[in-house]
């Protein structure tokens, strides 16, 4: 039974679902040491905006970011942010196109908050943003506060994808 076990434990795999080309569902086994070489840094922050508790996660894929910053406990609205591929290295500002995928459209300060969070956090990079935004209160002061602690609170903003 020892020996059962000890094989158990090197032949450890973790199920996974698979959707075959004709609709039906199975499951894929993959070993765990190839699925670790593939999982990307995230970092999750607790961060106090303006008195308000917000979650931060932040997960930096090859290509693109993902981050998300809530203070209600909700996705919020998704927006794609990134910089024009055009654009040269020695521009005098960064401009910035963002693009709400999910959530509130006709909100212009949602669009403000994920351009600068996009400058402070991966303008340098300049690897496209997937940014959820929840937040309580869309002033401006809370966006100064808000960006003041993302920059303190991530180490490695955004990674160039090179």
């Amino acid at each position: 039974m020892a020996d059962a076990t000890s094989k158990d434990h090197r032949e450890h795999r973790q199920l996974t679902p698979r959707i075959s080309s004709n609709g039906a569902t199975g499951v894929h086994r993959s070993r765990t040491h190839r699925m670790a070489d593939r999982v990307p840094p995230i970092e999750s922050h607790r961060l106090t905006v303006n008195g308000v508790l917000t979650h931060v996660v932040h997960i930096s894929y090859s290509n693109r970011v993902f981050m998300l910053i809530s203070q209600t406990g909700k996705m919020g609205t998704v927006m794609h942010v990134q910089a024009p591929s055009d654009m040269g290295e020695g521009g005098g500002g960064v401009s910035v196109e963002a693009q709400t995928l999910i959530g509130q459209r006709s909100d212009d300060a949602l669009d403000v908050y994920a351009r600068r969070v996009y400058e402070a956090v991966c303008a340098k990079a300049r690897l496209p943003l997937m940014l959820s935004l929840a937040l309580s209160d869309l002033s401006p002061a809370n966006l100064a506060a808000l960006l003041a602690e993302l920059q303190r609170a991530l180490q490695e903003p955004c990674r160039s994808a090179q």
